[in-house]
C-alpha cells in the first residue's frame, strides 16, 4: 500500500476541514464542542506538567537514576556556602532594571519595586537570601507569561541564541586603525570579524554604512519590482500611470529608502539612490532616459529622493521631541544642538541644515516645544517640504525648453491629467505613453533626428514633403494626417471658444489639445471626451505618420 498516496486522498477528502477538530479524545475521555474541547486541551497540558510514573521504563534503572539525584543535590547542599546579599548589592541591581516595561500577571511592573520604599526592600532582599540559602525558589515566582517570538524565516523548533547571531564589526578610525587582527570571546568561544553584517534592517559596514546600506536597499527593492512585473507594472502595455505610482508608493519606495532617515546620504551616496529613483519612474511612465527630470516629478507628482528622506529624518526628530526629557534619544539631542557647531558631523547638525534649507524653526527651540502634537509637526512638515520642492521643481522646468507645453502643473500627490484616461480598457492605457512623449519634447521628428543623428538626415516631413518636420507641423499643418485631426481640433474649438478668442497662437491650440492645463480651467461635461479624444488622435497620428514613412522607405528602397 502506498502510504503517501494514502494520506493524499484523505487530506484531498477532508477539504479544508482538516485544520478544525470536532471532538479532542484526552485518555479515556472524548471532549465534544468548542468549549469542551477547550477544556479537553487545558487538561491535556495540566497532565503534561505533573509528574507521572515511567510505566514503560526500566523502574529499577529509574529508582536507580532518582537516587543519585537526590545524592548529588545533597552533596551540593552540604558544600555550598551562601553568601548574603547585601542592601547595596540590591539597590546596584534594583536601578538597572528596565523602566516602561509591560506588567506580570500579577500587575507588578518594574517601577513599583523601585520605588516601593524600605520596607519592600527588606521583604524582597529576606526572599532572595532566604531563596539561595535553602537552594530553593517557590513556584509562584517562577510563573509568568511566555510569549515566543521567532525570527524571520526561521524553525519554530529551533532555539537561536544571540551568541550565534554576534559578530565584531572592526573600525577603521580616522588615523587608519583598525583592530581586524583582535581576537573577541563570547562565553570562551571566537567570534567571527566580519567587514558588514545587518543590524535592523541596516548594513553596519566598516568603511561606509550609508553605501553599504543603498547599494543593499536598491537590490530589494529591484526585487520588488520584479515581483509586481506580472501584475502589470511595466510602463508600456501594463498598468495605467497612476495605479503603478501608487504601487511604487506602496510596495517598492518604502523598501528602497528603509533607515535611510538614519544614515542621511549626500554626494555621490545620494546620487546613486536618486538616480535609480528617476530610472523607475521614468521606466513606469514608459519615457526615455534622457528625459527633463522635473517632467517626471510633475507627470507623476511625487517628490524628489532628496525630499522623501528630509521628510523621513524631520518626522524622526518629532518623535524625538515628543520623548520624555529623561529619555537617551532626547538627552543626546539636546548636548548635540547646544554644543556641536556646523563642522561636526553628528546627525543632529545634519538635520539643522535641513531646517535652514526650508525655513523651519531652531531645532533646539522645537526640543523643548511640547505643544506641538505629531499631527501638527507632521502638517507642518509637509507643508513646508512640498512648498520648498513645488517652487523648484517649477522654476527648473522653465529652464527647459522641451517642457513649455507641460504648463508647470505641479501638484505632490497627484498626478498630471494627462496620465490618466477615461476607462481602464488596455487599448485606452497603450496610447498614453505617445501623449506623454509629445508632451516632454521626447517624441522623435525628422527636426530632432538632424540634429542628434550623426548621419545628418533631412528635417523635411517624409509624409508631405512641404516643411520641416516640427511639433506644430506634426499635429496641426501636415496635409496628408488632415482627415485625421480635423475632426477633434473642430471640437477644441468649439468647447473652448472662449479661450480662444482673444488669440489664434498655434502653441495656445497644442497646450489645448496635449497638456490639458487650459482645459481644466473651463468646467464643462465635455472636457473628458476631448481629453479622450486627444489620447486618441495622439496614437492615431503617431500611428499613421510611422506606417507611411516605412512605406515610403520601402518605395525608396
Amino acid at each position: 500500500m502506498d502510504s503517501k498516496l494514502y494520506y493524499q486522498l484523505i487530506r484531498k477528502q477532508r477539504g479544508k476541514l482538516n485544520r478544525f477538530i470536532d471532538e479532542l479524545q484526552v485518555g479515556n475521555n472524548c471532549f465534544k464542542g468548542d468549549e469542551n474541547i477547550l477544556e479537553g486541551w487545558k487538561l491535556h497540558f495540566a497532565n503534561l506538567a505533573k509528574q507521572s510514573e515511567p510505566t514503560n521504563f526500566d523502574q529499577e534503572y529509574f529508582s536507580l537514576i532518582d537516587s543519585e539525584y537526590s545524592q548529588i543535590i545533597e552533596i551540593c547542599q552540604e558544600v555550598y556556602d551562601h553568601e548574603v546579599v547585601s542592601t547595596e548589592e540590591f539597590e546596584k541591581a534594583i536601578k538597572k532594571l528596565n523602566r516602561n516595561k509591560s506588567a506580570d500577571i500579577f500587575g507588578i511592573t518594574t517601577e513599583c519595586l523601585i520605588y516601593g520604599g524600605e520596607k519592600l526592600e527588606y521583604m524582597l532582599l529576606n526572599i532572595i537570601n532566604a531563596s539561595l540559602k535553602h537552594c530553593y525558589i517557590t513556584n509562584s515566582l517562577k510563573t509568568g507569561t511566555l510569549s515566543p517570538i521567532f525570527k524571520n524565516k526561521a524553525n519554530v523548533k529551533v532555539t537561536y541564541y544571540s551568541q550565534k547571531k554576534s559578530v565584531v564589526l572592526p573600525v577603521i578610525t580616522s588615523k587608519k586603525v583598525s583592530y581586524e587582527d583582535e581576537k573577541w570571546f563570547m562565553k570562551d568561544k571566537l567570534m567571527p570579524v566580519v567587514n558588514k553584517t545587518a543590524h535592523i534592517g541596516i548594513q553596519r559596514d566598516s568603511r561606509d554604512t550609508t553605501a553599504s546600506t543603498i547599494e543593499e536597499n536598491l537590490k530589494k527593492a529591484r526585487r520588488t519590482l520584479y515581483s509586481l512585473m506580472h501584475q502589470g507594472l511595466h510602463g508600456e502595455n501594463g498598468l495605467d500611470p497612476i495605479t503603478s505610482v501608487s504601487l511604487l508608493q506602496t510596495f517598492v519606495f518604502p523598501v528602497m529608502f528603509y533607515g535611510l532617515e538614519v544614515l542621511l546620504p549626500n554626494g555621490k551616496n545620494l546620487d546613486s539612490i536618486t538616480k535609480q529613483y528617476k530610472k523607475i519612474i521614468k521606466q513606469i511612465l514608459s519615457l526615455p532616459v534622457n528625459v527633463a527630470d522635473p517632467a517626471i516629478y510633475i507627470i507623476s507628482g511625487l517628490l524628489p529622493a532628496e525630499a522623501i528622506i528630509h521628510k523621513k529624518a524631520l518626522i524622526l526628530f518629532g518623535s524625538i521631541c515628543r520623548a520624555d526629557c529623561n529619555a537617551t534619544e532626547w538627552k543626546i539631542a539636546e548636548r548635540q544642538l547646544g554644543l556641536k557647531t556646523f563642522k561636526s558631523n553628528s546627525w543632529f547638525i545634519v538635520l539643522k541644515t535641513i531646517f535652514l534649507k526650508y525655513g523651519i524653526q531652531d531645532p533646539y527651540t522645537s526640543l523643548f516645544d511640547q505643544t506641538i502634537t505629531k499631527l501638527k509637526w507632521k502638517h507642518m512638515i509637509n507643508q513646508k517640504v512640498n512648498t520648498y520642492w513645488t517652487e523648484r521643481i517649477q522654476q527648473d522646468s522653465l529652464m527647459f525648453s522641451s517642457l513649455q507645453y507641460l504648463g508647470g502643473m505641479y501638484r505632490i500627490g497627484k498626478c498630471h491629467p494627462t496620465a490618466s484616461t477615461c476607462s481602464a480598457n488596455i487599448r485606452d492605457i497603450s496610447r498614453i505613453p505617445i501623449r506623454l512623449k509629445i508632451l516632454t519634447g521626447s517624441y522623435i521628428l525628422q527636426t530632432k533626428r538632424a540634429v542628434f543623428n550623426i548621419t545628418n538626415p533631412d528635417p523635411t516631413c517624409m509624409l508631405c514633403g512641404k516643411s520641416d518636420e516640427t511639433l506644430s507641423h506634426f499635429l496641426l499643418v501636415c496635409t496628408e494626417l488632415e482627415n485625421i485631426r480635423m475632426t477633434l481640433i473642430r471640437e477644441i474649438i468649439e468647447v473652448c471658444s472662449v479661450l480662444l478668442q482673444n488669440t489664434s497662437s498655434i502653441l495656445n491650440l497644442i497646450c489645448l489639445q496635449f497638456s490639458s492645463t487650459h482645459i481644466i480651467i473651463v468646467e464643462n461635461n465635455g472636457i473628458l471626451g476631448i481629453l479622450y479624444q486627444t489620447l486618441i488622435n495622439c496614437w492615431n497620428l503617431s500611428v499613421d505618420a510611422y506606417a507611411t514613412s516605412f512605406m515610403l522607405k520601402d518605395i525608396n528602397f
